[in-house]
C-alpha cells in the first residue's frame, strides 16, 4: 500500500462488499450468545446455540476489512526437524483495517463489547485488556491461529474450498471470520484472544492495478535510463 493504492476506490469496494455479505450471510445478533466453559475450566468461549444439531457452537464473527499485514503459509523452514519440533507452535496471522469506514468501526465497537462480556465473566481486574492494534492512524483487528491443531472428523463439520494463501495479499479486501475464547494465564490471570477461522478473498482490484501503476513507473524509469546512456554515448 503506497502512493499508487486508490484508498478512495478502495473504500467504496469494501463498503460495497460489506452490504454484500451481510445480506448474504447475516451476523446473529451478540444478544443471543453465551460464555461457554470447557471441561476442566481451561477455556471460555463465545457460542451460540444450534437448534439443528442441538448443541453449542463457537460463534463467529464475520468482518470485512483490508489486510495490511499477513503472515501466512507457505512455510519456508528448511529443515524437516525444527518444522516437526516447531509444528505445534507455529501460527497464522493477519490484520485489517477498515481506513475509517464506518461499517468497520461497527465490527470494531462489537469485539470491544464481547471484551466486556467476558471481563464479567471473571474477578474484576483478572481480564488482560485486549491488545488492539492500528494501521497509520486507523483502528485494525488482529487475529490468528495454529497452523495445525488436534481435531478428528466427527468435531470438524465445515465444509472449505481450498485457495493457496499465496493468493491473499496486502491491500486486498477480505473477510475473516473471527471466534472468541479466553484463556487461564499464570497468576490467576486470563487473556481474550480473537481466534481466526477463516479468511475469504472479495477483492484484489486496488492492489492489482496499483502493481499495474508500478510496472509503468519501473518501464519509465528504465527508458529513461537507457535515453541518459545513448546521449552519454553521442
Amino acid at each position: 500500500m503506497d502512493e499508487f493504492y486508490d484508498c478512495r476506490a478502495v473504500l467504496e469496494e469494501l463498503e460495497s462488499h460489506t452490504e454484500a455479505r451481510t445480506q448474504l450471510c447475516p451476523d446473529f445478533q451478540l444478544s443471543n450468545a453465551t460464555i461457554s466453559t470447557s471441561e476442566g475450566n481451561w477455556s471460555w468461549r463465545l457460542s451460540r446455540w444450534d437448534e439443528q444439531s442441538g448443541t453449542m457452537e463457537e460463534f463467529p464473527l464475520h468482518v470485512q476489512g483490508i489486510l495490511t499485514a499477513e503472515k501466512l503459509p507457505p512455510v519456508t523452514r528448511n529443515s524437516g526437524s525444527d518444522l516437526k519440533r516447531y509444528r505445534p507452535y507455529m501460527h497464522q496471522e493477519v490484520t485489517i483495517t477498515g481506513l475509517g469506514s464506518e461499517i468497520f468501526e461497527t465490527c470494531y465497537k462489537n469485539i470491544q463489547q464481547i471484551y466486556m462480556a467476558f471481563s464479567n465473566t471473571f474477578p474484576e481486574g483478572t481480564l488482560d485488556g485486549w491488545q488492539h492494534t492500528t494501521f497509520s492512524t486507523f483502528n485494525a483487528i488482529e487475529a490468528g491461529a495454529r497452523y495445525f491443531s488436534r481435531v478428528t472428523l466427527s468435531m470438524d463439520k465445515s465444509m472449505y474450498k481450498p485457495i493457496s494463501p499465496s493468493n491473499i495479499r496486502i491491500g486486498d479486501v477480505v473477510e475473516l471470520s473471527i471466534s472468541f475464547a479466553v484463556f487461564r494465564t499464570k497468576d490467576k490471570r486470563y487473556k481474550m484472544i480473537p481466534v481466526l477461522k477463516g479468511i475469504l478473498l472479495l477483492d484484489n482490484k486496488a492492489r492489482t492495478c496499483r502493481q499495474a501503476f508500478n510496472d509503468d513507473e519501473q518501464v519509465e524509469d528504465t527508458e529513461r535510463k537507457f535515453t541518459k546512456m545513448r546521449i552519454a554515448t553521442d
